[in-house]
């Protein structure tokens, strides 16, 4: 029996040495091949490097029902040696002159090549020849072996001896041919291994393969044995099956009914087929892959299959596989032992693990099926020796990063997941890695963190920390729940902050660990923070206390670093010792000085610019953003001529779905559309942009091969008519099943745990207003927009930082409904404790408003559930259509025409401010009196055309219903640059300063 450390030797042979250690293997007489088939396998001994690991089962089905021909396989080779010795010694005259007349240079019937070891004969080289008419038979051979064995020991008259030996012949036959008709009689045994194999995934511990070997289907096993091994495996519930070589003795065609059978293996994980020796022996290879292939079994020819753990998708290991040798030595076209291909598309994406599923039949000793399991232990330490381990780091004295001990220039690019639908994270991903692109940097979030992650294995992902500049609608990436303490001080060192993210970091930080690049995961880089030089609170205690946290949970190997305008005055309150410092700048600028800014901080080092702004956000009722093509492509070329490392922020920018905007102070919120100008549009569409930053980066490094994914189609479904449901009062039962919270004063929506979208505060006039009477908000309380109303009659809008006042009338004891919108958080700078409601009170005339009753208001769940598509049933007269009023719509896909659905864009002609859901999922508000976003992105995977898709609308100040037609449509171009009321704006769009510090 051969361990685990002799297993090696076999790998090295499969290497290119097999011929050369084969002489260490000797043949044992055919007792001996009985005794040690029949030996237990508990002498095995485990290589120190597969030990602390994970461990895959193997169960083996041995050959024993088959001994016959492999026996007479080992005798005909042996016979072959034994002669082409005696042949050796023969002295230079005729071969008639001597005892054995067969010589391999006279009769053609034996050829032999030079044996490289000791001058004996090279086994792979010197085999019969099949088509030759003088070929020996079975009975000859053994003739021959015991001639050759029984010259010394046999003594008496010559011809006696001649006489015995067909004798003998026919007997050692005979008696090998009831032996093995015992042993096809006989079900096949199973041995049971488990194979440590060194950092298997958790979740896959524990594995089940068979491995099925030496079927030989035949005059021996035909279909009722194949079918009883078939239950055998299937009562093994093994999670892998592997037919492992020797599977038939015939032709795919004549076999087929008895093949049958393994049409029923289904192991969860797969079943696969790897070539034998025999296989080649029947010339008829690519019929038996195809006759497999239609029992849903995979050859696996030079190649390899991932198999995903079930558990986690995030898992997996490599299964590969090779030809048999025999195909080398028969020359047989197309095929042969490539174990660099089998290997292949594997080692630079992330950590393997491989099971080698190799040929049955290695220096004639395949009988010992335990040297099998032997050789893919043996070929996985082998092949992890090859694989260099994986790292990422900094090399100061080089000024580059270096991953794999080689000097790496990154050029990435940034998506936000939260912007873009599921359903095409790989179609933009795709085109980011095709533009040139080597990573992406993202934001991140635990829920979405491995499906994000499987998404762009394609790409060397970098995932930055959460802290990032005007992302959404929470305060600059952090929980909007952390503001129901008011006096918090957020991104310092105040205890309740640190406890939130000591508690959160806790949670998610752990998650991405596996991810990170030296763990076998795609992550480079992670940061920490994110330009909190421009912060005002620079507390270098609470940076170190991030620092301790990120190493405590993902160690000193990962490289950790920061991002802050290219100033030494952002830099100084942005750097920390422990974490690298990096820059970001906008195109237009000095490319030198803003690199010397990043030294002032980081003499040493590369360079990188985190954040090189390929356009800039828009905001509402200001003009849409456009940066000049020809800057960016000018200062892209100059980074990337200073071997500098760039992030292109944003590649994509995509769209704020639902509630999830943010905004810049003095306030002003972000619009749906977050389409950036940037590389790629919005819906994903490639631009001018794209291709000419393409272009430069091609300058720099080869760009890959292949087809860029097209621009997606677009479709004009035409126009939807919408119906009145109800105004927010009128189905406020829905939109608040569990009532009011009353307080005296009003509360905010942290208070009431309401983190976006709408609260309805209500009280009572305390005096009759039959004049027009001032309702202000004197210290700025309205955040961010309110639409008040008196017993169901509009009154107004109050609006944050515009409008603080407006008249209202109304009898004493009417309702004053608020219905108060939450616009978007402020996420930069020093203002993000952005609490939203009414966060200060109101005054009517000078007197206090009290005694309020307060309505969270779940507008998602209700439209999710239904409670707004049916018209309500009103006693009396109908609120007015002026205060906030639900619409709903049926689309309808047209049939008969391919591929549809298609992505589309919602237009809202004549309608004012407001929201709306399509099949339950919250596009997101729309706001066409204010531009400069005219239409809202509406991603195919959100419709269907099985049924009507439902259309929900919410708007909050004046629809068209009441005076013209009551509907939308849907267009295939969108409108983001038509505002129809701009605003005094500063359109130097990189004044980062300005912002800054307003």
């Amino acid at each position: 029996m051969l361990t685990l450390e002799r297993g090696k030797e076999f790998m090295k042979r499969l290497e290119g040495h097999m011929w050369r250690k084969c002489k260490q293997i000797r043949l044992g007489t055919l007792p001996a091949l009985v005794q040690q088939s029949q030996k237990s396998s508990a002498h095995r001994t485990v290589p120190h490097e597969l030990l602390n690991t994970g461990s895959v089962t193997f169960s083996l089905f041995p050959d024993n029902w088959v001994l016959p021909k492999k026996a007479q396989e080992v005798l005909e080779l042996h016979l072959i040696k034994k002669k082409l010795h005696h042949d050796r010694r023969l002295p230079a005259k005729s071969p008639g002159s001597v005892p054995g007349q067969h010589h391999p240079e006279v009769d053609g019937q034996l050829r032999r090549a030079p044996w490289p070891c000791s001058g004996e004969p090279e086994l792979g080289k010197v085999y019969a020849l099949d088509k030759q008419p003088g070929k020996l038979g079975s009975v000859e051979q053994a003739y021959k072996f015991l001639a050759g064995r029984s010259a010394k020991a046999i003594t008496g008259n010559k011809n006696s001896r001649t006489a015995m030996k067909p004798v003998l012949a026919v007997m050692l036959t005979a008696v090998l041919t009831v032996i093995g008709l015992l042993n096809a009689s006989r079900p096949p045994t199973v041995n049971s291994v488990e194979v440590p194999v060194h950092k298997l995934p958790s979740t896959m511990n524990n594995l089940k393969v068979v491995l099925l070997s030496d079927i030989h289907l035949g005059p021996t096993v035909g279909k009722t044995k194949l079918a009883m091994i078939v239950r055998m495996v299937k009562d093994l519930k093994p999670d892998i099956t592997v037919i492992v070589g020797d599977l038939t003795d015939s032709e795919a065609e004549i076999i087929r009914p008895a093949v049958e059978p393994l049409g029923e293996l289904n192991s969860p994980l797969g079943t696969y087929f790897v070539t034998g020796n025999h296989e080649y022996y029947t010339s008829d290879v690519s019929n038996w892959f195809e006759l497999l292939k239609s029992l849903n079994i995979r050859p696996l020819h030079n190649e390899n299959v991932k198999i995903v753990s079930p558990k986690s998708a995030d898992d997996w290991f490599c299964l590969a596989g090779v030809d048999d040798i025999e195909a080398d030595v028969l020359r047989y076209s197309g095929h042969g032992m490539d174990l660099k291909k089998a290997l292949r598309g594997n080692t630079d994406v992330m950590e393997i693990m491989c099971v080698l599923c190799m040929f049955s039949n290695i220096c004639v000793l395949s009988y010992f099926m335990f040297c099998y399991v032997v050789c893919q232990a043996a070929a996985l330490s082998n092949l992890r020796q090859d694989i260099p381990e994986r790292s990422f780091g900094i090399d100061y004295d080089s000024g580059c990063f270096v991953k794999d001990g080689r000097p790496f220039r990154y050029i990435s690019g940034s998506i936000h997941y939260s912007r873009v639908p599921r359903y095409y994270w790989s179609d933009r991903l795709l085109k980011m890695k095709m533009a040139g692109l080597d990573a992406i940097q993202t934001l991140y979030g635990p829920k979405a963190l491995k499906t994000l992650v499987k998404a762009a294995v394609a790409l060397k992902a970098i995932l930055p920390g959460v802290f990032k500049f005007r992302k959404n609608g929470w305060a600059g990436g952090l929980p909007a729940w952390l503001l129901e303490k008011k006096s918090i001080v957020l991104r310092s060192s105040d205890s309740d902050y640190l406890a939130a993210v000591e508690k959160w970091m806790g949670v998610l930080l752990p998650k991405m660990r596996p991810h990170l690049y030296q763990n076998g995961g795609p992550v480079i880089m992670v940061q920490v923070e994110n330009e909190y030089g421009s912060y005002f609170a620079c507390d270098y205690d609470y940076l170190r206390f991030l620092l301790k946290l990120f190493r405590q949970h993902l160690g000193d190997e990962v490289v950790l670093f920061t991002t802050d305008g290219a100033s030494q005055f952002h830099l100084r309150c942005g750097a920390l010792q422990g974490l690298y410092a990096t820059v970001d700048f906008a195109p237009g600028g000095n490319v030198t000085a803003a690199f010397l800014a990043q030294r002032g901080s980081e003499p040493r080092g590369p360079l990188v610019n985190s954040e090189f702004y390929t356009g800039w956000l828009d905001h509402w009722g200001h003009r849409h953003s456009v940066v000049p093509t020809e800057t960016i492509a000018k200062t892209l070329n100059e980074i990337l001529a200073c071997g500098a490392n760039v992030n292109l922020y944003m590649f994509i920018g995509g769209t704020n779905f639902a509630y999830w905007n943010g905004a810049n102070m003095p306030y002003a919120p972000q619009p749906t559309s977050y389409d950036y100008d940037a590389p790629l549009s919005e819906a994903g569409d490639l631009t001018e942009k794209y291709f000419a930053l393409r272009e430069v980066i091609g300058m720099y490094k080869q760009l890959p091969e292949g087809l860029i994914p097209p621009t997606t189609p677009k479709f004009a479904y035409g126009s939807v008519h919408l119906q009145k449901v109800g105004t927010v009062v009128e189905v406020l039962d829905r939109l608040s099943p569990a009532g009011p919270v009353k307080s005296t004063y009003p509360l905010t929506f942290a208070q009431l745990k309401q983190y976006f979208g709408f609260v309805l505060y209500r009280t009572k006039l305390p005096k009759n207003c039959t004049e027009p009477t001032q309702l202000s908000s004197p210290l700025n309380g309205v955040h961010d927009r309110a639409y008040v109303s008196v017993d169901g009659i509009p009154q107004g809008v109050l609006e944050r930082d515009k409008s603080l006042m407006i008249n209202i009338t109304g009898k004493a004891g009417a309702n004053l409904d608020i219905l108060v919108e939450n616009m978007g958080r402020v996420n930069f700078g020093r203002y993000n404790n952005d609490f939203k409601g009414l966060v200060s009170n109101l005054t009517l005339d000078q007197d206090t408003l009290v005694e309020w009753e307060i309505y969270p208001l779940d507008i998602d769940g209700a439209v999710n559930h239904g409670h707004i598509d049916q018209p309500k049933r009103f006693v009396g007269n109908p609120l007015s259509y002026e205060v906030p009023t639900f619409y709903t719509g049926r689309l309808s896909i047209p049939g008969g025409i391919p591929d549809l659905p298609q992505d589309t864009y919602v237009k809202f002609p004549d309608w004012t401010k407001g929201q709306i859901w399509i099949n339950g999922f919250n596009l997101g508000r729309y706001w066409p009196a204010r531009g400069p976003q005219l239409t809202l992105f509406v991603p195919r995977n959100i419709l269907v055309s099985s049924v009507p898709n439902n259309i929900t609308v919410l708007e909050l100040e004046h629809s068209p219903c009441s005076t013209s037609t009551c509907e939308i449509e849907f267009v295939d171009k969108p409108i983001i640059n038509a505002t129809t009321q701009y605003e005094k704006y500063d359109s130097r769009l990189y004044l980062r300063d300005k912002l800054n510090h307003l």
